[in-house]
């Protein structure tokens, strides 16, 4: 379908658009529930337009929480609300790009539609666990009848319970590709003792920890625009998912410090967890205790700051002069020892790190190399840098993705005369890089 638009000398104005105005206006009386945390200042535009309105949160929660909690909505075809809800344009009163809203229409009274509703805000699992349920949410509705609908009867608690048909249809609207799915069942009944199933259940946790990604991804995006200008969607996405798998590994799952964790792995790498230059790292995360989430997470951002404000510099001016002098010692004589190099490239990490993590980094890019053929000179000084600069599994870095492609074209390859491809790989990178540096 088309968004409503501004509607410019069109009179009268269209409440909804034309592909789902008769679905909409034909039936039993049509309803809403619209999410206040995203349309700035909902309590109060449902106040003044008159239609009868209410918090799906009753008591204290509703006073609480009344600027981002759920409202149940009682609309009529020539309302203001149903036309916002339904528009498109840069006009701060047009909701549709907000993905605020689910309709339905229903043939019982307000109250009774409302006290159904409220039973949806809380679900009960199959070992008794109650568990919070964001039913107005489009997306997950539109998962939830898709893909449990079929084999499972779960969803058909959102239409009705027992012998009463509540709701008659869910219209759900999708604003990323202008459509709105219409969910609606014969299935007259529904047991009167109802828990989610297991299948039920996953397709909530699945569209949880999405939902939890893309936030994340947003966060990222805006904090480090370099590293996300150059990666393919598909690919952050899924390094946002990958992320959360692995803070879960280490039983971190609150927003706060799986964040920090995130924001860590893109400046220390995907395995700076287990990198052998950051032992604090591995110490903390691998560490079994009884220490809350946001104290391990303020331990690893403190031993982190000071990592960053000794070797990376204001802006990361020490670590971009460290990258421009990394290229220059890949022709260095043969007898320089990886050690030296990684010194005079980047003396404020090596120093920072001390001889023995520096030998212990060393062994493991070693054993990395050990039975996968020969590099030559350069391309072997490049690997031991990029992992330096970039951690110990930059090769397996969604980040770096041309590091392990370039890596295995260059076995046996590459001669004095001649780069291999990691060798020009990196040189390309290095250049780029220090084109988009900021200048003092």
């Amino acid at each position: 379908m088309t968004p409503l638009d501004m509607q410019f000398g069109e009179l009268p104005m269209k409440s909804a658009p034309e592909e789902i105005d008769a679905d909409l206006t034909n039936g039993p009386p049509l309803y809403a529930v619209v999410d206040a945390s995203l349309i700035e200042g909902l309590p109060e535009h449902l106040a003044a337009s008159g239609l009868e309105a209410t918090c799906l949160y009753i008591g204290d929660q509703a006073h609480e929480l009344h600027d981002v909690a759920p409202y149940l909505v009682k609309l009529a075809p020539d309302t203001a609300i149903l036309r916002q809800l339904l528009s498109r344009s840069e006009m701060p009163q047009h909701w549709w790009d907000h993905g605020a809203t689910i309709f339905l229409t229903s043939p019982v009274p307000f109250d009774a539609l409302h006290a159904h509703l409220r039973r949806l805000l809380r679900l009960q699992d199959a070992r008794g666990e109650w568990r919070m349920f964001r039913f107005w949410d489009a997306p997950l509705l539109r998962r939830l009848f898709m893909e449990t609908n079929v084999d499972f009867p779960d969803p058909l608690r959102c239409f009705g319970k027992e012998n009463l048909r509540i709701v008659e249809r869910f219209f759900l609207p999708d604003p990323v590709s202008d459509t709105v799915t219409i969910a609606s069942s014969d299935a007259p009944t529904m047991p009167s003792t109802w828990r989610c199933s297991d299948v039920f259940l996953r397709v909530l946790q699945n569209y949880a920890r999405e939902r939890f990604a893309r936030g994340l991804l947003d966060h990222c995006r805006t904090n480090f625009p370099a590293t996300f200008a150059v990666l393919a969607p598909e690919f952050q996405f899924d390094l946002m998912l990958d992320g959360l798998e692995q803070a879960g590994r280490f039983n971190l799952s609150k927003r706060g410090p799986v964040t920090s964790y995130m924001e860590m792995r893109l400046m220390l790498g995907i395995g700076f967890a287990d990198d052998p230059m950051y032992p604090w790292a591995a110490e903390i995360l691998h560490r079994v205790t009884p220490d809350t989430q946001l104290a391990k997470a303020n331990e690893l951002f403190e031993h982190f700051d000071a990592y960053h404000k000794a070797v990376n510099g204001p802006n990361s001016a020490t670590y971009l002069a460290a990258i421009a002098r990394a290229e220059s010692l890949l022709d260095e004589p043969a007898e320089m020892t990886h050690a030296e190099m990684l010194r005079r490239s980047y003396p404020e990490k090596y120093d920072y790190l001390g001889p023995d993590l520096i030998q212990a980094f060393l062994n493991a890019i070693r054993d990395q190399l050990q039975g996968r053929g020969a590099l030559d000179l350069r391309s072997t000084r490049t690997y031991i840098l990029l992992c330096f600069f970039m951690g110990h599994r930059c090769a397996e870095d969604p980040q770096y993705g041309w590091i392990g492609p370039a890596l295995e074209r260059s076995w046996d390859h590459g001669t004095a005369e001649q780069d291999s491809v990691l060798v020009r790989k990196a040189r390309t990178w290095v250049a780029a890089v220090l084109a988009g540096a900021p200048s003092s």
